[in-house]
């Protein structure tokens, strides 16, 4: 891993595109030392308000450089991203992972994190099916429907990824710690592109939703309230050019997210095997 792109993603006041920006003028840690609001309002076109603070983004790079080698952290740049993700509008600057790089097809199953008893068993079955039929499910480890298709994926022996909103170091929520012990067990992967030590705020979560759509062949919305993280990963996917479909226990249980869904074209589904034909998957 290079510790100029950990202390580069330490700037926390610039959006990704802005970090892959500055990455391509500076070539060296010595350079870091020189960065001043001038240079960055010149280079970005805007203004900055933030402290710039080069001795702390350079501390804070190494400390996570260290931490990351004693715990076996590999640190993708762009070009190793898995296509999909690479295509999307703004990619992460750097993509941190934890347990074995997941490399094949991936499908994307979440929502709200208080399902129906029939959306929970949903969201495990969506999660079955699609392992047993060779695809990673990605999800956000949120307790509901993410945490079910996890529990579906590693039951079935397959693979499963999980999104973190927080530093790769954080399991959120807490009550998820035995999950994420199974999901590294089995084969799974812990994915983050903030750095290390970064609490779950709300803000991070839509921005955090974009990868987990970004790394799929398609998106999977079992159930969601109108307002909901889940809604915001149907936008975003759709914003992406994938396809979302929505199962059928929103609709019977009259979530008016995902009827919505429906309503604007959204495929309903039952099982998986509906979303393979549908999409020529198999």
């Amino acid at each position: 891993m290079q510790k100029i792109d950990l202390i580069i993603n330490r700037i926390q006041f610039l959006h990704p595109r802005e970090k892959h920006l500055l990455s391509s003028h500076i070539h060296d840690e010595h350079e870091i030392h020189h960065i001043n609001k001038e240079f960055l309002q010149k280079l970005l076109g805007r203004r900055i308000f933030a402290d710039i603070s080069p001795q702390q983004w350079i501390r804070s790079g190494e400390q996570d450089m260290r931490w990351m080698e004693s715990m076996h952290i590999t640190v993708l740049k762009i070009n190793e991203y898995p296509s999909l993700l690479r295509e999307i509008y703004d990619p992460p600057f750097l993509l941190m992972v934890r347990g074995n790089i997941i490399c094949g097809p991936c499908i994307a199953i979440v929502g709200t994190r208080k399902p129906t008893s029939m959306g929970l068993q949903a969201a495990h079955d969506l999660g079955f099916q699609a392992a047993s039929e060779g695809y990673a499910v990605v999800s956000g480890l949120a307790l509901g429907v993410d945490g079910q298709a996890h529990e579906g994926a590693i039951e079935a022996g397959g693979e499963t990824m999980a999104v973190f909103a927080c530093g790769i170091d954080i399991v959120y929520p807490s009550r998820h710690i035995p999950l994420a012990k199974r999901i590294l067990g089995s084969g799974g992967c812990f994915v983050s592109e903030t750095p290390p030590g970064t609490a779950p705020m709300k803000h991070l979560f839509p921005i955090r939703n974009r990868i987990i759509s970004g790394l799929s062949q398609a998106v999977i919305i079992v159930e969601a309230p109108i307002k909901s993280g889940a809604m915001v990963s149907a936008k975003i996917a759709l914003e992406q050019g994938k396809d979302v479909y929505v199962h059928y226990s929103g609709i019977r249980n009259d979530m008016k997210g995902t009827k919505k869904l429906a309503e604007e074209g959204a495929s309903v589904i039952e099982c998986f095997q509906e979303v393979m034909e549908d999409m020529n998957f198999g």
